[in-house]
Protein backbone atom coordinates (compact mmCIF):
# COMPACT_ATOMS: atom_id res chain seq x y z
CA UNK A 1 0.00 0.00 0.00
CA UNK A 2 1.48 3.26 -1.15
CA UNK A 3 2.18 6.19 1.84
CA UNK A 4 -0.40 8.40 0.24
CA UNK A 5 -2.82 5.91 0.91
CA UNK A 6 -1.71 5.63 4.59
CA UNK A 7 -1.36 9.15 5.29
CA UNK A 8 -5.10 9.94 6.19
CA UNK A 9 -5.10 7.17 8.60
CA UNK A 10 -1.58 8.24 9.83
CA UNK A 11 -3.00 12.10 10.17
CA UNK A 12 -6.24 10.46 12.03
CA UNK A 13 -4.21 8.51 14.51
CA UNK A 14 -1.60 11.33 15.36
CA UNK A 15 -4.49 13.88 15.59
CA UNK A 16 -6.13 11.55 18.42
CA UNK A 17 -2.84 10.83 20.17
CA UNK A 18 -2.64 14.82 19.99
CA UNK A 19 -5.90 15.31 21.49
CA UNK A 20 -5.17 12.48 24.30
CA UNK A 21 -2.11 14.12 25.28
CA UNK A 22 -3.49 17.71 25.20
CA UNK A 23 -6.30 16.23 27.34
CA UNK A 24 -4.07 14.42 29.70
CA UNK A 25 -2.03 17.57 30.45
CA UNK A 26 -5.26 19.64 30.90
CA UNK A 27 -6.32 17.36 33.47
CA UNK A 28 -2.92 17.01 35.32
CA UNK A 29 -3.34 21.10 35.28
CA UNK A 30 -6.56 21.36 36.44
CA UNK A 31 -5.85 18.74 39.90
CA UNK A 32 -3.15 20.82 40.48
CA UNK A 33 -5.02 23.97 40.33
CA UNK A 34 -7.29 22.56 42.77
CA UNK A 35 -4.71 21.51 45.21
CA UNK A 36 -3.53 24.69 45.15
CA UNK A 37 -6.58 26.20 45.90
CA UNK A 38 -7.06 24.22 48.44
CA UNK A 39 -3.79 24.58 50.10
CA UNK A 40 -4.69 28.65 49.46
CA UNK A 41 -8.15 27.79 51.40
CA UNK A 42 -6.22 26.44 54.29
CA UNK A 43 -4.06 28.81 54.15
CA UNK A 44 -6.49 31.45 54.21
CA UNK A 45 -8.14 29.69 57.26
CA UNK A 46 -4.92 29.15 59.63
CA UNK A 47 -4.38 33.17 58.71
CA UNK A 48 -7.95 34.23 60.05
CA UNK A 49 -6.99 32.13 63.16
CA UNK A 50 -3.70 33.67 63.80
CA UNK A 51 -5.18 36.92 63.10
CA UNK A 52 -7.89 36.45 65.96
CA UNK A 53 -5.28 35.11 68.16
CA UNK A 54 -3.21 38.20 67.80
CA UNK A 55 -6.37 40.17 68.32
CA UNK A 56 -6.73 38.72 71.62
CA UNK A 57 -3.71 39.62 72.70
CA UNK A 58 -3.76 42.97 71.81
CA UNK A 59 -7.43 43.51 73.22
CA UNK A 60 -5.99 41.85 76.50
CA UNK A 61 -2.94 44.22 76.66
CA UNK A 62 -4.73 47.57 75.43
CA UNK A 63 -6.40 48.26 78.95
CA UNK A 64 -3.11 46.79 80.50
CA UNK A 65 -0.61 49.55 78.35
CA UNK A 66 -3.44 52.47 79.20
CA UNK A 67 -3.28 51.93 82.68
CA UNK A 68 0.53 51.89 82.87
CA UNK A 69 0.46 55.08 81.21
CA UNK A 70 -2.09 56.90 82.94
CA UNK A 71 0.56 56.10 86.30
CA UNK A 72 3.50 57.04 84.68
CA UNK A 73 1.66 60.50 83.32
CA UNK A 74 0.70 60.86 87.34
CA UNK A 75 4.61 59.85 88.53
CA UNK A 76 5.96 62.87 86.40
CA UNK A 77 3.30 65.15 87.55
CA UNK A 78 4.10 64.37 90.95
CA UNK A 79 8.03 64.84 90.17
CA UNK A 80 7.08 68.22 87.99
CA UNK A 81 5.37 69.53 91.14
CA UNK A 82 7.80 68.51 93.82
CA UNK A 83 11.08 67.94 92.07
CA UNK A 84 11.46 64.73 94.26
CA UNK A 85 13.00 62.30 91.75
CA UNK A 86 12.26 59.44 94.34
CA UNK A 87 8.13 58.99 92.53
CA UNK A 88 8.55 54.75 92.41
CA UNK A 89 8.66 54.99 88.85
CA UNK A 90 6.99 51.61 88.03
CA UNK A 91 7.92 50.04 84.42
CA UNK A 92 5.89 46.65 84.42
CA UNK A 93 5.53 45.77 81.06
CA UNK A 94 3.07 43.17 79.75
CA UNK A 95 4.05 42.18 75.95
CA UNK A 96 1.94 40.98 74.00
CA UNK A 97 2.87 37.84 71.82
CA UNK A 98 1.81 38.60 68.02
CA UNK A 99 2.70 35.74 65.74
CA UNK A 100 2.73 36.01 61.73
CA UNK A 101 3.70 31.97 60.81
CA UNK A 102 0.57 30.95 58.65
CA UNK A 103 1.02 34.51 57.25
CA UNK A 104 4.43 33.85 56.23
CA UNK A 105 3.91 30.54 55.40
CA UNK A 106 1.45 31.64 53.06
CA UNK A 107 4.04 33.60 51.23
CA UNK A 108 6.90 30.83 51.03
CA UNK A 109 4.36 28.02 50.09
CA UNK A 110 2.86 30.70 47.33
CA UNK A 111 -0.32 29.74 48.62
CA UNK A 112 -1.50 33.62 48.46
CA UNK A 113 -0.91 33.79 44.98
CA UNK A 114 -4.49 31.63 44.59
CA UNK A 115 -6.12 34.08 46.73
CA UNK A 116 -8.02 37.18 45.60
CA UNK A 117 -5.79 40.44 45.34
CA UNK A 118 -8.57 41.78 47.74
CA UNK A 119 -7.75 39.27 50.48
CA UNK A 120 -3.85 39.45 50.04
CA UNK A 121 -4.30 43.29 50.42
CA UNK A 122 -5.96 43.35 53.21
CA UNK A 123 -3.82 40.45 55.01
CA UNK A 124 -0.72 42.75 54.01
CA UNK A 125 -1.96 46.06 55.86
CA UNK A 126 -3.07 43.26 59.01
CA UNK A 127 0.36 42.45 58.99
CA UNK A 128 2.13 45.63 58.54
CA UNK A 129 0.37 46.82 61.24
CA UNK A 130 1.42 43.94 63.85
CA UNK A 131 5.01 44.06 62.39
CA UNK A 132 5.11 48.03 63.78
CA UNK A 133 3.30 47.13 66.75
CA UNK A 134 6.15 44.56 67.53
CA UNK A 135 9.08 47.14 66.07
CA UNK A 136 8.00 49.60 68.88
CA UNK A 137 6.94 46.69 71.35
CA UNK A 138 10.62 45.80 71.48
CA UNK A 139 11.77 49.45 71.36
CA UNK A 140 9.86 49.32 74.53
CA UNK A 141 11.66 46.66 76.16
CA UNK A 142 15.23 47.96 74.78
CA UNK A 143 14.39 50.82 77.09
CA UNK A 144 13.43 48.67 79.81
CA UNK A 145 16.53 46.94 79.79
CA UNK A 146 18.72 50.50 80.42
CA UNK A 147 16.66 50.84 83.65
CA UNK A 148 19.48 49.74 85.44
CA UNK A 149 22.00 52.23 84.34
CA UNK A 150 19.83 55.01 85.16
CA UNK A 151 20.78 57.72 88.53
CA UNK A 152 17.64 58.43 90.01
CA UNK A 153 17.66 62.20 88.13
CA UNK A 154 18.04 60.46 85.18
CA UNK A 155 14.38 58.71 85.71
CA UNK A 156 11.89 61.79 84.79
CA UNK A 157 13.61 62.27 81.53
CA UNK A 158 13.99 58.61 80.76
CA UNK A 159 10.13 58.61 81.78
CA UNK A 160 8.74 61.12 79.37
CA UNK A 161 10.90 58.96 76.28
CA UNK A 162 9.00 55.71 77.32
CA UNK A 163 5.60 57.70 78.13
CA UNK A 164 6.00 59.01 74.28
CA UNK A 165 6.52 55.66 73.01
CA UNK A 166 4.43 53.95 74.73
CA UNK A 167 1.51 56.50 73.20
CA UNK A 168 2.35 54.96 70.07
CA UNK A 169 2.32 51.38 70.69
CA UNK A 170 -1.33 52.43 72.53
CA UNK A 171 -2.30 54.50 68.87
CA UNK A 172 -1.12 51.23 66.91
CA UNK A 173 -3.15 48.90 68.98
CA UNK A 174 -6.02 50.86 68.62
CA UNK A 175 -6.04 51.37 64.84
CA UNK A 176 -5.69 47.47 64.70
CA UNK A 177 -8.32 46.97 66.69
CA UNK A 178 -10.54 49.16 63.88
CA UNK A 179 -8.86 46.90 61.46
CA UNK A 180 -9.30 43.65 62.92
CA UNK A 181 -13.21 44.89 63.27
CA UNK A 182 -13.56 45.54 59.54
CA UNK A 183 -11.61 42.31 58.76
CA UNK A 184 -13.48 38.63 58.90
CA UNK A 185 -14.61 36.18 57.22
CA UNK A 186 -17.82 37.64 55.70
CA UNK A 187 -15.59 40.76 54.85
CA UNK A 188 -12.25 39.20 53.15
CA UNK A 189 -12.99 40.74 49.95
CA UNK A 190 -13.58 44.38 51.32
CA UNK A 191 -11.35 46.96 51.96
CA UNK A 192 -9.80 47.74 55.02
CA UNK A 193 -8.54 50.94 56.34
CA UNK A 194 -5.84 52.36 58.38
CA UNK A 195 -3.17 54.71 58.85
CA UNK A 196 -0.05 53.24 59.14
CA UNK A 197 1.76 56.01 57.12
CA UNK A 198 0.84 58.61 59.58
CA UNK A 199 2.16 55.89 62.61
CA UNK A 200 5.32 55.86 60.68
CA UNK A 201 5.58 59.43 59.77
CA UNK A 202 5.52 60.29 63.39
CA UNK A 203 7.71 58.36 64.53
CA UNK A 204 10.27 59.21 61.95
CA UNK A 205 9.63 62.88 62.87
CA UNK A 206 10.10 61.75 66.68
CA UNK A 207 13.26 59.43 66.04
Amino acid sequence: MKLSKKLPDILLESFFIVIALLGALALDEWREDKEKMELADSAKHAIIEEIKDNKKQLDSKLPVHQDMLKLLNEKLEYFKKTGNTDANFDFSFSMAIITSAAWDTARMTQSAQFMTFDEVRNFSKVYKFQELYVEHQQKLIEMIMQIGDLEDDEFPHFTKGFVHRLELLIEINEMLSETYGKLDEAELSKKVTGDIEKVEHQDNNDS
